[in-house]
């Protein structure tokens, strides 16, 4: 028989190579540094792992022989140097040179590097052990090995006791002290003759030493006493050693073995390469194995799972029952009887004819029933009962109720029933009609915590839940109006098991979910592949833990309902299972651990662990990319120049769980919503300039955040075109284009005709004074305001609004009539900005008579709009909201048009009142507007009207009256 430890996989091994993004499928040495990420040497230089990328640095490209860390630094000697660096994207240090071109070959190399207490880096050569100090440059030698000509001879250097150095080497262990600054050869008998592998210093103090002929020694050097701990039977050569927390796992050239209990557990063999090193993790459990082909990783099974494999088991189990004694049966589907005894999985002596329904516990007594007879165990074999079974029925259990009766239950026949101890038959027959038992096909029964009864099944004329009632005789079926009034609740109308809750509930697979109730039948939960993530709607084996947790088993794994987050959750192969096809037999016992039968074994599963999260409450971040270009992390923020507009952002949690385990979200700090993301990685591109504060967190596979989460912030730079100097340039550039409009309009003014001279100079006036300094200085000062605010969509939209006016004075300041259309385009932008900047206290609306085409009737420019500009700052600058500024235009005949400006301000009275009191806001443009209106024709009219409404000033009526023959 078979050992489920020296059998049953108790790793899930992952092979890493050039394929997965590793730089060289030959590896040396592997590392972990403090903080959890993973250094790996290489035949092409190094690079680093966080579990779901290998991360590179372009300059680390030779062969890489010797690696080790400590105090979250990494030394390295990649055949050109002896090298130190911090992270994988800093440009390291060059310690010592090597020298090629002398004829000392040792001065070329730095092996087994070791940093001792003093910082202090130890390495070999050819013959020698050395050491470099980077306090003082100097490089001491000690000649070891002399005449050696294998140059990568692995040799074990340990800092035993502080200012003691122990080389553990073919020809012996060498000790250098540093009192005396010598070495010498170590001397002891039981160890003397052995050439060393490989030493590791263990927790203890004291040393475990490999040799080369498969021997572990334990050597105390507080006492020097020895012991020979274990011998592997090949008598291969051990290649190096590793603590773990009940033991050692050590290596030979293709296989990794455990000690444990003085027990040898072979847990690796390699199919193609040779291994060079072994690396335990005690952080993640996880074993990193460098080999001539590739990397690889054995992470232990779940913490929860125990597995018992039996390579002579090649069916599956299908019923499992524990005995009074605590002992696990099982039965085969080709009718072999199985136990575990002593962590292992044996096949039962006793030969037993006919085929196998199950194995039953009840009332501390164990039954097997076949097709043929019914057993008990007893006096340590199966004995036959005197009762004869229907062998044209399958029985799906047989078990002794409360009431002391011994019932064997068929699926497609009712049971027959039987007094316990003395099994005479009972001759009353249940009071179920007999369509209850030929049209239904029943999966299971079961016992709960209140001795009731429950059958369940395939009912096809309702949905196969029932219990017993004893004083009636029959079973009752829950689907009656009476106690479960809605018949959609119901999962399915096919049940297969039962089971029982912490909460005194009962739980019910069926094809597509599973269906809680209470006590007494009334359901209380559906969970149906619909509506949850269930991988498989073939449900078998339910149970749940003291927290509510409802696991059960399909042919897709093992799922776990989470009350708590009203979701479902998974367990697979990636978590050791050996296989996801988990529906052949399934048991919960009392110490709350369910055992499932698979083909070639049974596993067993602890609740009370099962949900505890295997991340290691870590994030951080292991590369950002710039452009494309990965940079040097030297904190967790970031500036971004100008040009610097696309971030990749990669991080890990260094728990080095298979993928589809973990996953992540993240949110930026202006954000209430979370972004799932489908592995550690945010793409950022065409960045916008600002201030970016992101916050990242992962969650595993059963529905656990880990409390660490990684903040993560950046700044971009606005370019030149959005920053606040090009904004300040652009607005005296502004000033610079108003002042050479009015100089290039006064220049046109004085080239008019002297006969025209008072229109002229009128028209100049006008133009020169066309928009008021107020209102030229009070806007540029509101796009100062928004660049200062940092507004800049704002400043844009009242600057381009701002530019369109200008151009359109300039434009029109060259005519001395224009359409009557272009006149309310420009006052439609001058009154736009002017109710933006004083916050949309007015409104305004110019409505032009249907018969008017505005496009053929050419009046002044700006003629409106002074009057426009004296109704906001005289009558409604004033009021803090409900202003209103109305204009209108028509045209009562060909040769005249009437222009109408009315707003419902303070009026005339109230203004002139304020401006005692205030700074005057002169409107020149009136009176040399009125003057230009006249001069064109002595018809043209200005009319000014107060408004009241209740005798109260209500706002001010301007009327100007055009004669059109004469204005064109």
């Amino acid at each position: 028989m078979l050992s489920s430890w020296g059998k049953a996989q108790q790793y899930v091994q992952t092979h890493y190579g050039i394929k997965e993004g590793l730089n060289s499928a030959l590896v040396y040495k592997t590392v972990n540094l403090p903080s959890g990420e993973l250094f790996i040497a290489t035949q092409r230089g190094i690079s680093m792992f966080d579990g779901y990328r290998f991360i590179k640095n372009e300059s680390l490209q030779s062969p890489t022989l010797a690696l080790f860390t400590t105090n979250q630094h990494l030394y390295f000697f990649d055949s050109n140097s002896l090298q130190s660096t911090k992270s994988i994207h800093a440009q390291p240090s060059i310690l010592v040179e090597t020298i090629k071109t002398d004829d000392n070959p040792n001065n070329d190399h730095f092996e087994n590097i070791f940093v001792d207490s003093q910082q202090r880096i130890w390495s070999t050569d050819f013959e020698q052990l050395k050491y470099f100090d980077p306090k003082t440059n100097q490089i001491k030698s000690y000649k070891i090995l002399p005449q050696n000509k294998n140059l990568h001879i692995h040799l074990s250097i340990l800092e035993v006791r502080k200012g003691e150095i122990w080389l553990f080497a073919p020809n012996g262990i060498w000790i250098w002290d540093e009192s005396t600054s010598k070495v010498q050869k170590f001397q002891h008998p039981s160890i003397n003759n052995y050439p060393i592998q490989a030493a590791i210093l263990l927790k203890n103090g004291t040393i475990a030493l490999a040799t080369n002929e498969g021997r572990i020694f334990n050597y105390n050097p507080q006492n020097q006493d020895v012991q020979l701990i274990y011998t592997i039977p090949s008598n291969k050569s051990i290649r190096g050693l590793a603590e773990t927390d009940t033991g050692f796992y050590f290596f030979t050239s293709e296989q990794v073995y455990e000690l444990k209990n003085n027990q040898l557990f072979p847990i690796y063999k390699t199919q193609k390469g040779e291994l060079n090193h072994l690396n335990f993790d005690r952080t993640t459990k996880s074993i990193w194995l460098s080999s001539t082909d590739g990397l690889i990783q054995l992470k232990p099974i779940h913490p929860s799972l125990k597995i018992w494999h039996n390579e002579n088991l090649s069916s599956p189990i299908i019923s499992l029952a524990k005995d009074s004694n605590g002992k696990l049966w099982g039965i085969s589907s080709n009718n072999e009887l199985w136990t575990i005894e002593n962590e292992a999985i044996r096949k039962f002596a006793q030969i037993i004819p006919g085929k196998f329904y199950g194995i039953h516990s009840s009332k501390n007594s164990l039954f097997l029933s076949t097709n043929q007879v019914i057993y008990q165990f007893k006096n340590s074999k199966f004995e036959q009962l005197p009762i004869e079974v229907d062998p044209n029925h399958e029985i799906i259990s047989c078990f002794i109720t409360s009431q002391n009766e011994f019932w064997v239950v068929y699926s497609t026949k009712e049971m027959d029933r039987y007094y316990w101890p003395s099994l005479a038959k009972k001759s009353q027959k249940l009071q179920n009609e007999p369509s209850f038992w030929i049209d239904n096909k029943w999966q299971d029964i079961r016992i709960d915590k209140n001795n009731r009864i429950w059958l369940a099944g395939w009912m096809p004329k309702s949905f196969g839940i029932t219990y017993y009632k004893p004083n009636q005789e029959l079973f009752y079926d829950i689907a009656d109006k009476k106690l479960n009034t809605n018949g959609g609740l119901f999962v399915g109308d096919y049940f297969t098991k039962i089971g029982l809750s912490h909460k005194k509930e009962m739980l019910f697979t069926a094809y597509g979910g599973w269906n809680s109730t209470d006590a007494d039948g009334k359901l209380k939960k559906r969970v149906d592949v619909h509506q949850y993530d269930i991988l498989d709607a073939h449900l078998r084996g339910i149970s749940s833990d003291q927290k509510g947790n409802v696991y059960f088993a399909t042919g897709e794994g093992l799922h776990v309902y989470r009350p708590d987050l009203d979701q479902v959750f998974r367990f697979s192969i990636l978590d050791g299972f050996p296989t996801d096809y988990l529906v052949h037999s399934f048991l919960q016992d009392e110490n709350n651990r369910i055992y499932i039968g698979y083909e070639g074994g049974i596993l067993s599963f602890d609740l009370t662990t099962a949900l505890h999260s295997e991340l290691q409450n870590k994030l951080k971040l292991t590369q950002i990319l710039v452009n494309g270009q990965p940079i040097e992390i030297l904190s967790n923020e970031l500036v971004l120049t100008k040009d610097q507009r696309d971030l990749v952002i990669q991080f890990s949690d260094l728990s080095y769980l298979a993928e589809d385990k973990v996953r992540f979200r993240y949110k930026f700090s202006d954000e209430d919503n979370w972004h799932d993301i489908p592995k550690p990685e945010l793409i950022l591109n065409h960045l916008s300039p600002g201030k970016y504060a992101l916050e990242f967190e992962a969650i595993d596979n059963l529905g656990n955040k880990q409390t660490q989460s990684l903040s993560f912030s950046f700044r971009a730079k606005p370019p030149f075109l959005k920053s606040k100097f090009f904004y300040g340039l652009l607005i005296l550039g502004i000033f610079g284009l108003i002042f050479g409009i009015n100089q290039y309009l006064w220049r046109k003014r004085h080239e008019k005709q002297e006969d025209l001279r008072k229109i002229k100079e009128a028209e100049m006036k006008t133009l020169r004074s066309q928009m008021n300094p107020h209102f030229l200085f009070n806007t540029l000062n509101s796009i100062n305001s928004y660049i200062i605010q940092n507004e800049t969509e704002n400043a844009s939209s009242y600057l381009t609004t701002f530019s369109k006016l200008m151009r359109n004075i300039l434009d029109n300041s060259k005519h001395e009539q224009i359409t009557l259309k272009n006149e309310i385009d420009s006052l439609k932008l001058y009154l736009t900005l002017e109710s933006v900047r004083l916050e949309h206290s007015f409104d305004y609306v110019i409505s032009i008579d249907q018969s008017i085409q505005s496009e053929n009737i050419f009046v002044p420019p700006l003629i409106i709009q002074p009057f426009a500009e004296n109704s906001i700052w005289h009558g409604l600058r004033t009021l803090k909201s409900g202003g209103m500024l109305e204009i209108y235009a028509e045209q009562p005949d060909e040769e005249t048009l009437i222009l109408k400006i009315q707003d419902n301000g303070i009026g005339r009275t109230e203004s002139a009142k304020l401006k005692k009191t205030e700074t005057q806001h002169k409107s020149y443009g009136i009176s040399i507007t009125i003057d230009r209106i006249k001069s064109l024709n002595p018809e043209n009219t200005v009319e000014i009207f107060d408004l009241y409404e209740n005798n109260k000033p209500n706002g001010t009526l301007v009327i100007l009256t055009l004669k059109m023959k004469d204005n064109d």
